[in-house]
Parts: C-alpha cells; structure tokens; sequence
C-alpha cells in the first residue's frame, strides 16, 4: 500500500520541480542574442547601376506621337536637368 503513496509523491515533486528548474535555466543561460552591424544615419543619393550585357527586348509596344505637327526649333533643357 505504501508503494502507490509514495510514487504519486515523488510525480507530485517532479512535477513541480521541473517548472521550478526551467524558470532558473531560463534566467542563468544567457539567450543567444543575434549580431548586427550598425552605422549612423547620413543623408546621401541612392546609387543603383547594373553591368551586364545582352539583348533587350519590350514586353509591349507603344507608338508615340504629338497631337501638333511640325519641327522642334529649341528644348529649354540641358543634359542632366530635372524636368
């Protein structure tokens, strides 16, 4: 008789035990914390270029036209305005 009592002791021990040891595993082994490279904020121009080479081909074409007809005499622009 005294076999059962002493069985469901010892679960009831174990039982409580194991949270008891997961909350101190917890708190002892330090979390493996993730790297990261950091670098202070600067304020510049997004570059963006691809090399390489080959063929380009249009997905769809497109015809463009001028609702006016005749010749352009001048473009108020240089090479690398903003427009």
């Amino acid at each position: 008789m005294k076999r059962p009592r002493q069985t469901r002791r010892a679960l009831l021990v174990a039982l409580c035990l194991i949270p008891v040891i997961a909350v101190a595993a917890w708190q002892i082994i330090p979390p493996g914390r993730d790297q990261f490279a950091t670098v202070p904020v600067t304020r510049g121009d997004i570059e963006s270029s691809v090399t390489a080479l080959g063929t380009l081909q249009p997905r769809r074409y497109v015809d463009v036209g001028a609702q006016a007809s005749g010749q352009i005499q001048k473009i108020h622009v240089e090479v690398g305005d903003v427009v």
